[in-house]
């Protein structure tokens, strides 16, 4: 199996990490961030008429598979997405407030599904691309394109990564839109799991006092030298 990870993303200003240990709390804002409800064992697929009681996402069109760690390696808890069902790519969708204004982000774990036909045959290959949107219903742009490569992973080793939006100022208690599309067609798309809110913290006003400390020493210099 490759060490190696690769990450595509189709934007200038998003973010990507290696995936560490989960969150204190993947649910601030968002019902079912990870995806641990409903429990369903091994794994089952659902569409937009079949979408299981507390699942808290609109399954807006296609398939999902929604995977227990049985069937592979999630991210955080106990179950993850494939966001291509068995038949056809997917799309879901979440309607929500931030608990608070300010600038915001949305980070979310990213893998690739490793497989072509069953579990475990590792015959998946090539870029699984998800496409993000966020904005008020009816008004939504794209947030970026992100995908990895399925054929540095395996069932058992999925080599999530955790995906960093571009920042969003939130000016107050407006219901938002958070929609991901797979664009992958077929039964092997990019897996979702962790999906959550984090809040970009101001900067201190002792912090602001040392920037502006250094940036006059660094003048005062300059001026010496003159």
């Amino acid at each position: 199996m490759k060490n190696n990870i690769k990450i595509l993303i189709v934007s200038t200003v998003a973010l990507a990490c290696t995936f560490d240990a989960p969150g204190a709390n993947v649910n601030i804002g968002l019902v079912n961030g990870d995806f641990e409800s409903p429990s369903i064992g091994t794994g089952a697929t659902f569409n937009s008429t079949t979408a299981p009681t507390g699942f808290g996402w609109t399954i807006a069109s296609g398939e999902i598979d929604l995977l227990g760690a049985s069937y592979w390696q999630p991210a955080s808890g106990t179950q993850s997405l494939d966001l291509s069902g068995y038949f056809l790519p997917g799309s879901i969708y979440q309607d929500f407030v931030f608990p608070s204004a300010g600038t915001w982000v949305i980070k979310f774990a990213l893998s690739a599904n490793p497989d072509f036909t069953w579990q475990g045959d590792g015959q998946g290959a090539g870029v699984k691309n998800l496409r993000v949107d966020f904005g008020i219903p009816g008004q939504m742009s794209s947030l970026g394109t992100f995908g990895v490569d399925a054929d540095s992973r395996s069932i058992w080793d999925m080599n999530w990564v955790i995906i960093t939006t571009p920042e969003l100022l939130i000016p107050d208690a407006t219901t938002y839109r958070l929609q991901f599309t797979s664009l992958v067609p077929g039964a092997a798309g990019p897996a979702l799991d962790r999906v959550e809110l984090q809040i970009v913290p101001e900067p201190s006003v002792a912090g602001l006092l040392l920037v502006l400390a250094v940036g006059g020493a660094f003048h005062q210099r300059r001026l010496k030298r003159a």
